[in-house]
């Protein structure tokens, strides 16, 4: 910012964010849909983890959290072809707070003024201290959903019926 080619240019100064140590550079997936009566409700939460980088770009494992108690229960290797063969060392960890994230995510989802954004996914982050979690971002879950809708016959139809798509 002090380099003189930055001066009288708009910059964004941000805090930097460092995961929980036990947990190493992760995202939360958090999905969340608005069914046809405006009801807003969590479908699912899924984690990003064991990067190379200090991104989750470069993420090599996926893994579905029981909403319940955060715990890492099921691999995501349905979710593309790069997890496919993904090991999994990170069934069983259990990412904390969840619950208050959920909250959040859903409640920020249902203060949406646009009826037409039915699924919202939000990006968040377990970190030490008193706040317990960052998000980093909430959008329109397009890309994200028709993963999970058509990852098994059990999900199509309960997506069909909750979301009324047909």
């Amino acid at each position: 910012i002090r380099k003189e080619n930055y001066q009288g240019k708009t910059c964004v100064v941000m805090e930097v964010v460092k995961p929980l140590p036990r947990l190493g550079v992760h995202s939360l997936d958090i999905l969340t849909a608005r069914d046809p009566n405006g009801h807003v409700q969590l479908l699912d939460v899924m984690v990003w983890t064991n990067t190379t980088t200090k991104s989750t770009h470069s993420a090599s494992e996926c893994y579905m959290l029981d909403v319940e108690d955060g715990t890492a229960v099921a691999s995501g290797r349905w979710y593309c072809p790069a997890y496919r063969n993904a090991p999994t060392p990170g069934l069983g960890t259990t990412y904390p707070r969840l619950h208050r994230a959920i909250d959040i995510a859903v409640r920020a989802h249902a203060a949406t003024p646009y009826p037409w954004a039915t699924t919202v996914g939000f990006d968040a982050m377990v970190v030490p201290g008193d706040e317990g979690f960052v998000f980093f971002e909430g959008n329109i879950a397009t890309s994200r959903l028709q993963r999970r809708i058509f990852f098994s016959f059990t999900n199509f139809l309960y997506y069909i019926q909750y979301l009324r798509c047909f």
